[in-house]
């Protein structure tokens, strides 16, 4: 008796195994068919739509971790599109600033899946990068009368009804920020940029608060090797570290 019993316990144990086997396949079958591409539409949203066909976008790979999870994304680059770039300036519609980025490594973890997948909003706990560079560029409107814009909350729906992100960790990013307008010389530019931005919330509820700074509640910045130059070349500065919290709302300048 006590045979048989072990024997049909252990057949159990077998078909339970199995079971679990044949559903860890099943999702991750999932995964693969489902989740992914729907990251990739909503990054899409994200970057073209939410910037009105501004910005074009290359991805070398994007792969989701188990149940989606966890991401991680390797080789991104967002560059202006020149055709509607030309469209825009002609009506006079350029954003104030444009951006370029180049991103070796980007892990975003924590993500809601189901809200992600069922619903339209995006919610992540933590975003980190590796090893970004980022140019900003600045264009001045050629006459007074300028297009007014739709907030990024506004233009990323429908597909997206808002975002909330836990943190953002940037880690050895370059910066560069210089004029589309040749003829000036200001530049600025940070060999180095660290950053933590914490609660952020692109929604119509959080561009209202006025205690936040660009959707984020806090904002820890740090930089190094900073280099400015004026529009007329008159002056240079350098400082070898500046930095900025807007939860203590000061600001360091060394060297």
């Amino acid at each position: 008796m006590t045979f048989l019993n072990n024997h049909r316990n252990r057949r159990l144990l077998f078909y339970i195994a199995s079971i679990f086997i044949l559903l860890t396949v099943v999702m991750l079958v999932v995964i693969n068919l489902f989740v992914e591409p729907t990251l990739k539409k909503k990054l899409r949203a994200l970057v073209v739509e939410g910037s009105d066909s501004l910005y074009t976008y290359e991805l070398g790979n994007l792969n989701a971790g188990f149940f989606g999870g966890s991401i991680k994304v390797e080789n991104l680059k967002i560059r202006v599109d020149s055709t509607r770039f030309r469209e825009l300036k002609r009506i006079n519609a350029l954003p104030s600033l444009t951006i370029n980025v180049d991103l070796e490594r980007g892990d975003v973890k924590g993500i809601g899946l189901f809200s992600l997948l069922l619903g339209r909003k995006i919610t992540i706990e933590e975003i980190f990068s590796k090893k970004a560079d980022i140019v900003l560029i600045r264009h001045v409107p050629e006459t007074k009368e300028v297009t007014i814009r739709p907030p990024l909350w506004k233009s990323i729906q429908p597909s997206i009804s808002g975002i909330s992100i836990n943190k953002i960790n940037l880690d050895g990013v370059k910066f560069l920020y210089k004029p589309a307008d040749t003829s000036e010389s200001v530049k600025l530019q940070f060999d180095r940029f660290d950053a933590m931005v914490e609660d952020i919330k692109i929604d119509s509820t959080s561009a209202a608060d006025s205690s936040r700074i660009g959707f984020a509640k806090n904002m820890f910045l740090r930089f190094h090797d900073m280099k400015f130059r004026t529009p007329d070349s008159s002056y240079k500065m350098k400082a070898e570290w500046i930095t900025y919290s807007s939860k203590t709302k000061t600001i360091e300048i060394d060297s």
